[in-house]
């Protein structure tokens, strides 16, 4: 009897081994799998962060042309008789 117990202790043990090896390969696939993803992620973020950036500076850029453009025509709408108003300075 114990040579059919060290004999199916040998074949669990063989099992057990071949297990461990296929989930040792397949841990090794997915995490690969998983940098692969996980870089082309960052990669894709990076793009869409650097294109938002660059869409904030032209929003800004608008708004800043627009401001200037109204504060201008407000100054010069309040020339009166060829005076011209030389510096404007911020009310306290």
């Amino acid at each position: 009897m114990r040579k059919e117990e060290e004999a199916q202790f040998s074949k669990m043990e063989q099992a057990n081994k071949e297990l461990c090896s296929k989930t040792r390969k397949t841990s090794e696939a997915n995490n690969k799998k998983s940098v692969r993803i996980w870089e082309s992620t960052v990669a894709k973020l990076e793009g869409h962060c650097k294109a938002a950036q660059q869409m904030e500076v032209e929003k800004r850029k608008k708004f800043v042309h627009a401001v200037c453009t109204a504060i201008r025509s407000d100054v010069e709408s309040t020339v009166v008789g060829g005076a011209r108003i030389s510096v404007l300075t911020k009310k306290k």
